[in-house]
């Protein structure tokens, strides 16, 4: 929900800013610095949820079930973590009942 205000108002901020620099002689200085502020939050929300996301090769031999399992706060479902040994690495996957 907050991902989509944000890239709601960073477009808008876009337009408005593109508008004023194209469209008045008198307002350019402020249509540009909407049109950047704009244009760098775009760019930041787009990019930034594929930034935090691990690289997780679930095909690779070794997973172990841990037994714990929680129910996500953010999207309600219940999930199993796994671990691999080998590695380090935790995976949480959905489970379906």
């Amino acid at each position: 929900m907050l991902k989509r205000m944000l890239l709601l108002a960073a477009a808008v901020f876009v337009l408005a800013g593109a508008t004023l620099f194209l469209g008045s002689y008198y307002l350019w200085p402020l249509g540009s610095e909407w049109f950047i502020i704009g244009a760098i939050v775009l760019v930041a929300v787009i990019f930034e949820g594929s930034r935090y996301r691990p690289k997780i090769d679930r095909t690779a031999p070794g997973w172990e079930a841990t037994g714990e399992r929680f129910i996500d706060p953010t999207s309600g479902k219940l999930l199993e973590v796994r671990y691999n040994p080998e590695n380090g690495e935790r995976d949480y996957i959905e489970v379906t009942q």
